[in-house]
């Protein structure tokens, strides 16, 4: 075998192998892009939850909370935003703006 066959194929390995890499972040994110669409809008959620909405905000479907925390979707500083409740955890609805 000559050098420049031996660098192909370690170049061929390579490729493959960035190419396998490359699959498996594009699922992680299609999961996770999943996960943000399955998560109700404000209005949405206040659709399905009409009586969430009371004189003082909104409060959770599952326990009745009416204190939220705001998570970022990626970050601390993203815009996208998860309203989680406080007692329960429970990811209520997102903000989009």
């Amino acid at each position: 075998m000559s050098h420049m066959e031996i660098i192909l194929g370690v170049i061929f390995v390579f490729f493959l192998f960035y190419i396998a890499l490359l699959g498996r972040e594009n699922k992680q994110l299609t999961k996770e892009q999943s996960e943000w669409e399955a998560i109700p809008t404000l209005e949405e959620y206040l659709r399905k939850y009409p009586s969430c909405k009371t004189n003082f905000g909104i409060r959770c479907n599952y326990c009745n909370s009416n204190r939220f925390r705001a998570w970022g979707r990626s970050s601390k500083h993203d815009p996208q935003r998860v309203m989680i409740c406080f007692h329960c955890n429970n990811a209520a609805y997102k903000l989009e703006s």
